[in-house]
């Protein structure tokens, strides 16, 4: 099956939930996908590449039927624009 990964600029419907397939919701893409692949951990690896360049970006890899299995963010960035935060 083929896997993408999309930016924040996307529909997400958790009615389409399901946990024991590990499948947090669905999605209708605004935008291109920023990646695809064959596998989710190739796609992963992909993903958090991108979130390197882009720090404050949101993704979502989802498979062709717009299943998403994963929302990630640059957690260290985020935690550390946080303390930034607390600090001023």
């Amino acid at each position: 099956m083929r896997y993408s990964v999309y930016s924040e600029e996307i529909s997400l419907d958790y009615a389409g939930r399901d946990d024991a397939a590990g499948i947090l919701g669905t999605i209708k893409p605004i935008t291109d996908a920023i990646a695809r692949g064959d596998d989710l951990e190739t796609l992963e690896t992909k993903a958090l590449a991108y979130l390197c360049k882009e720090p404050e970006a949101s993704v979502y890899l989802a498979d062709a039927e717009g299943h998403v299995y994963k929302h990630l963010i640059n957690s260290k960035y985020h935690e550390a624009v946080e303390a930034a935060d607390q600090r001023l």
